[in-house]
């Protein structure tokens, strides 16, 4: 090659996998961002039903609701756990009352999307580093509403 071809060529091939990296790093994101934006507003919305209504079964229904409207629940997912791969025993929605106050908690795991990554890199099948699941837990706050 003459002139500066061959580096401009080098510099090209050494570029393009990191500006593919930096621009899938920032999907992915977005959209666990997305998804803790979610988790927060069905949150929000289960304690502000809980400190109107006084009943925990609602509340948690509310909570369903948000989870299923967002995207983040199959519409054919049962009531209030099982039936779906991204509800179990660990994903929860728990309330806790402090006077005035109702706070729900909502925890919520998201399996990783890509468990097979670390094989390309390491001879350990699970290594500690790579998580198998993604944790939210989002919280939320609402005054109790009393009528007299």
């Amino acid at each position: 090659m003459r002139g500066e071809k061959g580096s401009a060529i080098i510099s090209w091939a050494l570029l393009t996998p990191l500006i593919f990296f930096v621009v899938f790093a920032g999907f992915v994101m977005i959209h666990l961002n997305q998804i803790r934006a979610c988790a927060a507003m069905a949150a929000r919305e289960s304690a502000r039903d809980y400190g109107i209504n006084h009943k925990e079964s609602n509340a948690r229904r509310v909570a369903w609701d948000v989870l299923k409207q967002e995207g983040l629940l199959s519409e054919n997912a049962a009531y209030p756990k099982g039936g779906s791969r991204n509800f179990n025993a660990d994903n929860d929605v728990k309330f806790t009352e402090d006077g005035a106050w109702v706070t729900c908690v909502i925890t919520y795991r998201m399996p990783n999307a890509l468990p097979l990554v670390p094989r390309l890199a390491a001879a350990e099948d699970n290594p500690s580093w790579w998580p198998k699941e993604f944790i939210f837990k989002a919280a939320g706050s609402a005054k109790h509403e009393y009528e007299d």
